[in-house]
């Protein structure tokens, strides 16, 4: 199975700009399996909650979904990411797996910074997305800091982690490594690189695109530059409940209940 990550500096609130230069960057690239950057329309950095409105889109006839229908069509595979969704007049960070006949399944984000908060509103539902070559689900940039929602897909059949991020400091990629080495699955990490203006503030991206193996170990990762890469792993070693320390962790983690809760109302896995 063809897995990889397409890195790239976002054009800022120029969706029709960034799908070219997405275009560009997968030209030649065969996929099963390709992650885009969190907000990769867009770009992260926001001034108020009615800019961010005005790039939004319904999932059922956005054109983003469309476009990425294209590229997966023509990849025969499927591509994830964020962008931003409405739905009336609730906005999300929403993940979504797009396939050649269009949107396959998505996850709004569960856990938002506190500058997040201003423009979204959370996700409440943990999403197991099944297609006929893999199982996967999303932990969007800052849920990967939260290992429930990691350990809630694994239990629910998931093979591959999809962390679509903007993140510019070291403690991310230090946390997806732990979420692979813990559930034993692959995980695919998609950033930004280059950099935002917060208000006057600029904030510069890492880079450092990855794909893991269930061991955490590296299979690809990239640098700062703007690039996509593919390579071939085996899906079937994530089916294994066996970890680098115990033969089944999962009846490890059986000795546990979980009741995740966000704003007294609790989440649902489906």
């Amino acid at each position: 199975m063809q897995t990889g990550f397409c890195q790239f500096e976002t054009v800022p609130h120029n969706p029709e700009a960034n799908l070219k230069k997405i275009d560009g960057l997968l030209t030649g690239h065969r996929f099963d399996l390709m992650l885009l950057p969190e907000l990769f329309t867009t770009g992260y950095a926001f001034k108020s909650k009615e800019q961010v409105a005005k790039y939004a889109e319904d999932l059922a006839f956005g054109e983003t979904v469309r476009h990425l229908s294209m590229l997966a069509a023509q990849a025969a595979g499927y591509i994830g990411g964020t962008i931003i969704e409405k739905e009336g007049n609730h906005l999300f960070n929403t993940g979504i797996l797009v396939g050649p006949q269009g949107l396959v399944g998505k996850q709004r984000k569960i856990h938002l910074p506190d500058y997040e908060k201003r423009f979204f509103e959370p996700g409440r539902t943990i999403q197991l997305i099944e297609t006929p070559k893999f199982k996967t689900g999303f932990s969007i940039c800052f849920d990967c800091w939260f290992p429930e929602i990691s350990r809630i897909l694994k239990r629910k059949g998931a093979q591959v982690i999809l962390h679509p991020a903007a993140f510019g400091g070291p403690q991310s990629p230090e946390l997806i490594r732990a979420r692979s080495r813990e559930n034993h699955v692959f995980t695919i990490t998609a950033n930004h690189t280059g950099t935002d203006d917060f208000e006057g503030e600029i904030e510069h991206y890492r880079g450092e695109s990855r794909l893991l193996d269930p061991k955490g170990e590296n299979i690809a990762i990239a640098g700062k530059e703007e690039k996509a890469v593919t390579e071939a792993i085996k899906i079937s070693a994530a089916d294994s409940n066996k970890n680098m320390i115990s033969s089944n962790f999962e009846r490890e983690w059986e000795k546990y209940l979980l009741n995740i809760k966000s704003d007294d109302r609790p989440l649902r896995s489906e």
